[in-house]
């Protein structure tokens, strides 16, 4: 599979939904997709949340694979400064950027 899959973010993503979430996405690394994870729906994200997209981050660069995410809003790029993976994780300013990072490889953080 080498397509890109567009996954969005549920509303929250917290304990209750980010395990699904994580599963779903990791299963779709392994099977070699690259990933788009769109961030427009969310409006809480807990530690939970952000441990599942650092997780997910680590999955794609232990398998090569190519994500990038996009659409975080104040609340949710508030968090992930604060926590200080903002820098790590590859997040892109525009949909557009995001997409052409997933498809081009270049997703991956350095």
């Amino acid at each position: 599979m080498t397509e890109v899959v567009e996954l969005r973010l549920p509303e929250r993503l917290d304990s209750r939904s980010a395990p699904e979430f994580e599963r779903s996405a990791l299963a779709l690394v392994v099977a070699g997709a690259k990933l788009l994870v769109r961030a427009d729906d969310v409006v809480y994200m807990s530690a939970a949340g952000i441990r599942t997209l650092v997780r997910l981050s680590r999955g794609a660069i232990a398998r090569g694979a190519s994500m990038a995410m996009t659409g975080f809003g104040k609340a949710a790029s508030d968090c992930l400064d604060a926590s200080g993976f903002a820098g790590v994780l590859p997040i892109f300013e525009s949909l557009d950027e995001a997409r052409h990072a997933a498809v081009s490889g270049r997703a991956r953080p350095s």
